[in-house]
């Protein structure tokens, strides 16, 4: 017995179909030949790449402050001031990789420590924490591996004048009056002795912790201010933090430069320092805690907890698994869908290498595997749910090419329409200008393509070999006692004992659906047509709110942190940032004024390789000869700092601007007896001065603090003989939070004063370029003002891919549904998925950040499939008069297919929660939220929409349109009759198309 059209009349054999059921073994492995062939390309190329996520990756290539940016870096590396092949070892500094050993007043260290605790904690200023701290500092210095990294400074010369192999660290035990040897106020190395130092020297390097300042005031000496905790005047000689810091240097043994092979550099290093930690980590005890810590150490152990989150996928696989298992009541089904699933991958991976050349795959690239999980499952549901709903329509008697040729036309049908959606949604993503979004969903579209793909053509065997073999045996049929002679045909042990059904063998002569099924086509839908202009009025309401919350979103004000408060290296992070005396370990914002750059030239390299920025291009106008020019730069220095919204004041430990100029004008006058400037004959003669300058002593002999030629705020031709660029470097008063809305004002600012001084200037310094970025960092290569625009970008590129997104779902259900009045309601109930999670993010009390807007994109992709699939199965339905028939009819065959998939997602995503990175919580909680509204919208409220005002007979149908193009003077059909009065009758006669089956 048949209740649609579908079972009236049995559709042509597709040739799918015809091989599926004649051919099953031979199409099973032509199916799957294409993924082990793409799977053995990979292992044979060694082509497959994880990348290691940088924050540079989301940097926008073309845009002018990266570009400006960029351009200043390169220049910067191609007009270095020594140009040798070969670099001293571990002459260059690495501040990133300074190692600091922290020793901490006992307080639990994985909480964040408020003032209160801190004023609780105990002192470390005594004579035994300092002497453990002098073992800590021993135990690596003398460390035969620490020499490999250390810091070798060629300016440092001990007491007997020669060089260390190691610069000394930088540590309060310096003091004369503990470990220190000084000679002539210059400390020139450590003391030999170990011994504990007298009570009377303690003193007395407790009283040199005090120095008073110009006015008069007792400050912290700046030699140790940096060492010591903040509280330290506050408590007078007790502080509950101190730390000594120990110089890395680069390149490392063994490597020509600090570029080359830094990956295995800094593997090296991480190997070292986490396994080292542990050794100082050991000197922690009741009264003290001790961490042995730097950046990259730190950077490294958040690639561990990453790697630890991402694990979780593979829980989420073996759940989705036994879902599938659980509703198809098959293990081998279950396996065939988990295994088309899999062999997706290498095809799709294949085709964004080789055919879309796609060279970036990071971690988010592996966040797809979630949403991957759900859409396989759910097209797996539909498929099965077919092949067992054919059996209903077409009755016992119909064979197996029968039923699958009809459960191939309806099931694929409905899962076109579903994956051409979602995949159009994640290509309009790849329109992005970030990067890493870009590359997601081209890599997304293509893994829902390759998915569907694998469905259509090896998901059909892999039933009907369920069919043949197992649909009619328990769940250990091998233990099974046989009870019917026609079981005693051969089948193959191995066979036998593999895994069937949940359930043992059912009657199978009846024609009726599932509990199931029958729930929602009958209970269900008879519920919601009950409620229906309650729930269409609630819809209206949710999508206000919804609505009402999007537009109160903001881009996040404050910089976004990856790791819990509470976890260990963000409590080091900010106990470095916080906790000490004067500014070292914060981030500072150092902003750069320069002349004689222009530009970045791109050519041969690739966006995928953000850290391949290409080679800079200079300002060939940039002339420093004339006195006008000379005099305008130490203008613009003068005005730039005298402006406080600009430029931090100068503090008796820090001096917020870098003017070489105005050095270059007292060396004049000391050295030269010439007040002023001068004007040059050649670039040489210049050139030649500003070396002379850059080269000079101090009367005492020494170097200068300020090394102009080797920071390049002069930089030099190859030949020396002309100045390339110059600039002025300031620290502005802000603190770099990693914000638009509070980076977009100071960058504004900025550039309206550089604008104003091109303006005034002479010509040949006319062209001067700003840039900002973190000087003495923690976050090695952040550049503010570049990562602004990355913020603003993510949002504007959500708002706008949500519209696109829409439109191309409504384009792709008219074209697929061939109805544009479904097309339209379904499109709008996406949307209210779409606006509620906007809605909920702003109820969670989030702002706009990477995270969330990351995580959108990606769940906004599951938002289309439950609606597309009941609004195609309404367009099906053969009652073409009546919307509560219609409507029946779809939640009958595609509601629990919904239910299901949105099951799987919901479960898997629930295994993200006990991550330890935010980003990933988040993650999980947009993506559950994803399936809940979704799974509401496709069973409830978009139900309810239809029977209100979905479309009766041929109403909005493209196909009578064209009809009435061809059969011109005809009528418009019958569509328009079958609409009068094609209101819904009682409960016990308004279903008549699948009565029998809704009442089993």
């Amino acid at each position: 017995m048949s209740s649609s059209a579908d079972a009236a009349e049995t559709p042509k054999a597709s040739l799918w179909a015809r091989l599926s059921v004649n051919h099953t073994k031979k199409t099973c492995l032509l199916a799957y030949a294409v993924p082990i062939i793409c799977l053995a390309l990979l292992a044979a190329t060694r082509q497959f790449t994880f990348d290691d996520p940088d924050g540079v990756d989301f940097f926008i290539r073309n845009d002018e402050i990266t570009r400006l940016y960029d351009a200043r870096t390169a220049a910067r590396e191609e007009y270095p001031l020594e140009r040798t092949n070969s670099v001293v070892e571990r002459s260059s500094s690495r501040p990133t990789y300074e190692l600091n050993i922290v020793f901490r007043g006992k307080l639990n260290l994985n909480i964040p420590v408020d003032e209160e605790q801190k004023r609780q904690a105990n002192n470390v200023l005594t004579l035994e924490d300092l002497e453990a701290l002098k073992r800590a500092e021993d135990d690596v210095l003398t460390n035969a591996d620490y020499a490999r990294f250390c810091h070798f400074n060629d300016n440092f010369t001990d007491c007997e004048g020669n060089t260390p192999d190691c610069a000394p660290p930088e540590s309060v035990l310096n003091s004369p009056h503990l470990y220190g040897k000084w000679e002539n106020n210059r400390f020139c190395g450590r003391k030999k002795s170990n011994e504990r130092p007298s009570r009377e020297d303690f003193s007395k390097f407790l009283s040199s912790l005090f120095v008073k300042n110009q006015n008069g005031t007792q400050v912290v000496n700046p030699e140790y201010s940096d060492l010591i905790g903040k509280d330290f005047l506050a408590k007078k000689n007790e502080t509950w933090i101190i730390r000594s810091v120990l110089p890395v240097g680069g390149p490392f043994q063994n490597y020509k430069s600090v570029d080359d092979r830094t990956t295995e550099q800094a593997d090296e290093y991480t190997a070292w320092g986490l396994e080292y930690a542990k050794n100082v980590e050991m000197l922690s005890n009741d009264k003290r805690d001790v961490r042995f810590t730097s950046s990259k150490l730190n950077n490294a152990s958040f690639s561990g907890t990453a790697l630890r989150d991402l694990s979780f996928v593979v829980v989420a696989i073996v759940l989705v698994f036994l879902v599938i298992w659980y509703h198809t009541g098959s293990g081998f089904l279950a396996l065939a869908a988990m295994g088309q699933v899999f062999m997706s991958f290498p095809v799709a991976y294949v085709l964004y290498r080789f055919v879309c050349r796609q060279y970036y795959f990071a971690a988010l690239q592996i966040l797809s595997i979630f949403l991957l999980l759900g859409i396989g499952a759910d097209d797996v549901f539909v498929f099965t749910d077919a092949w067992k709903q054919s059996r209903v329509e077409l009755g016992t008697e119909a064979d197996a090419l029968t039923r699958m040729t009809w459960t191939y036309r309806r099931a694929v049908r409905a899962m076109t329409v579903t994956s051409i959606t979602t995949a159009a949604a994640f290509f309009v993503t790849a329109t992005s200008p970030i990067m890493p979004i870009s590359t997601l969903g081209v890599w997304a579209g293509l893994l829902v393509l390759v998915q569907f793909a694998l469905v259509i053509t090896a998901y059909p065997s892999a039933v009907i070999l369920w069919h043949r073999f197992w649909s009619q045996r328990g769940f250990l049929p091998c233990f099974e006692k046989k009870r019917r002679a026609d079981e005693q045909r051969s089948i193959p042990f191995y066979l036998k004992c593999l895994p069937g059904r949940w359930q043992k063998k059912r009657d199978t002569s009846g024609l009726h659906y599932s509990f199931l099924e029958r729930f929602f086509g009958g209970p269900w839908a008879r519920l919601v047509y009950k409620t229906r202009y309650v729930l269409v009025a609630i819809s209206l309401v949710l999508i206000g709110l919804g609505i009402f919350g999007a537009t109160k979103l903001e881009p996040i004000q404050e910089t976004e942190q990856f790791l819990p408060d509470d976890h260990p290296i963000r409590v080091i992070e900010r106990t470095l940032g916080e906790d000490f005396a004067t500014e070292r370990g914060r981030t500072l914002f150092e902003v750069r004024v320069t002349w004689g750059i222009s530009g970045i030239d791109r050519s041969g390299t690739s966006r995928f390789e953000p850290e391949l920025i290409g080679s800079a291009e200079l300002d060939e106008s940039l002339d420093l000869r004339r006195k006008e020019a000379q005099e305008h730069i130490l203008k613009t220095c003068k005005e730039l700092a005298s402006q406080k919204n600009l430029v931090a004041a100068n503090t008796p430990l820090q001096q917020t601007e870098d003017c070489w100029i105005s050095d270059y004008v007292k060396w004049r006058r000391q050295e030269l007896g010439e007040n002023g400037f001068e004007r040059f004959s050649s670039n040489r003669e210049l050139a030649a001065q500003l070396i002379r300058f850059g080269n000079h002593k101090e009367r005492d002999g020494r170097m200068p603090y300020k090394r102009y030629l080797e920071s390049q705020a002069i930089a030099l031709s190859e030949n020396r003989d002309r100045v390339v660029f110059t600039e002025v470097r300031f620290i502005s008063p802000h603190r770099p939070k990693l914000t638009a809305k509070f980076m977009r004002p100071i960058y504004e600012e900025w550039v309206e004063a550089l604008s104003k001084v091109n303006k005034e200037a002479p010509q040949g310094v006319d062209k001067a370029i700003v840039t900002g970025g973190i000087a003495r960092n923690n976050v090695a290569g952040l550049n503010p003002w570049s990562w602004m625009r990355s913020q603003e970008a993510l949002v504007s590129s959500m708002f706008t891919g949500i519209g696109i997104m829409l439109g191309v779902a409504l384009i792709t259900l008219t074209l697929s549904t061939m109805n544009w009045a479904v097309s339209v309601l379904a499109t709008v109930c996406i949307g209210g998925i779409v606006v509620m999670l906007l809605g909920l993010i702003y109820a969670f009390g989030w702002e706009l950040g990477t995270t969330e807007t990351v995580s959108v994109v990606i769940s906004i992709g599951y938002s289309f499939d439950g609606v597309a699939h009941i609004a195609t199965a309404y367009v099906e339905s053969s009652n073409k008069g009546e919307r509560m028939a219609r409507t029946r009819y779809a939640l009958l065959t595609l509601g629990v297919s919904v239910w299901f998939g949105c099951l799987s997602t919901l479960l898997s995503s629930l295994l993200l929660f006990p991550a330890i990175i935010t980003f990933f919580i988040k993650f999980a909680g947009l993506l559950i939220s994803t399936v809940v509204l979704s799974l509401v919208w496709s069973l409830v409220m978009f139900p309810a929409v239809l029977m209100v005002c979905g479309p009766q007979g041929e109403f909005g149908s493209l196909k009578a349109v064209w009809r009435m193009c061809v059969k011109k003077g005809e009528g418009v059909g019958s569509g328009g009759e079958s609409n009068e009065g094609a209101e819904i009758k009682e409960e016990g006669e308004e279903l008549s198309m699948t009565e029998n089956d809704v009442s089993a």
